[in-house]
């Protein structure tokens, strides 16, 4: 995964979200309940800025709002904007069951407005009452986006709410994620004798002078550098890393959660929540253990 666009993170502020070789862009404020919240996640092997073009945004709409105005804020600029929405709005036009006012009106503003609506062809949100149907609740708007754009509901994670895997036409420019230095265990007294033995004390006053003395105060560091502090390669993490068990209990819930969304029954229901329930608790020992060794070493 390059980025991910989360609604509804239920994250208050202090609560922090780390995730390793990942960057969390979250725009917290300290109003508005914890299911209005999103976040930007982004790998740090794409090659990003924040609020550069083109902007990836996430945004989340209460059942008993949608307001035309916030949407004409992000999207007036000739900047090519994505946003991925949890709007609560219907419409068969996009593939829902039914149509409720909310969509009724997003598509009346996408037509004044000239930007595009698109959803996926499968549901989005589950619930966990069975006398619900399944419907389309996340949607995306776009505006000055001329690549092709496919979307996908994955079955997967713990949430009510499917993902949806949105895939762009141009490839993601990535960068090498290098080693980086560990400065918890720098040799100081090498380092400062690193710099003592290089620089001098010589008052510059021409700027030619002053630009070659910047030149060689640069270089005396990153040698200091290179000299006393050890470097150590990037953190990886992936699911191959985990214990067998959690593995295959994730395939299991993974295989329960589909057959659940494909015949909703109750039985497949309860067999999921079983599932989620077992694998939830086997994270938590798993952290747990790691954590135990961390601390030993």
């Amino acid at each position: 995964m390059s980025v991910a666009l989360i609604s509804e993170t239920h994250l208050q502020i202090n609560q922090k979200l780390n995730l390793a070789n990942y960057r969390v862009y979250r725009p917290d404020h300290s109003t508005g309940a914890k299911g209005e919240k999103t976040a930007v996640i982004v790998s740090t092997k794409v090659k990003h800025q924040h609020l550069q073009a083109p902007r990836l945004i996430a945004t989340y709409s209460l059942p008993s709002q949608l307001c035309p105005s916030d949407i004409d804020a992000i999207l007036d600029s000739n900047i090519p904007t994505l946003i991925r929405r949890d709007l609560n709005a219907k419409h068969q036009c996009w593939n829902s069951r039914t149509t409720n006012s909310k969509r009724h009106a997003l598509l009346a503003h996408s037509r004044k407005k000239d930007f595009v609506v698109a959803d996926p062809t499968h549901p989005t949100h589950y619930p966990g009452a069975t006398r619900q149907k399944p419907d389309i609740l996340d949607i995306v708007v776009m505006k000055n986006l001329s690549q092709s754009m496919e979307l996908e509901t994955l079955t997967a994670l713990m949430s009510d709410h499917n993902p949806v895997l949105i895939t762009v036409g141009d490839e993601i420019e990535c960068q090498h994620q290098g080693a980086r230095y560990n400065y918890k265990k720098a040799e100081w007294y090498l380092y400062k004798r690193g710099l003592d033995e290089t620089l001098t004390l010589d008052p510059k006053h021409c700027i030619k002078h002053i630009d070659q003395a910047v030149v060689r105060f640069t270089n005396a560091v990153h040698t200091a550098i290179k000299d006393s502090i050890p470097q150590q390669a990037p953190q990886r993490c992936s699911i191959y890393d985990l214990p067998s068990g959690i593995k295959h209990s994730v395939e299991e819930k993974t295989r329960a959660r589909r057959q659940w969304q494909t015949y909703l029954t109750p039985d497949l229901l309860t067999k999921y929540n079983m599932l989620t329930k077992l694998l939830k608790t086997q994270i938590s020992k798993h952290r747990g253990e790691n954590g135990k060794q961390h601390q030993l070493t």
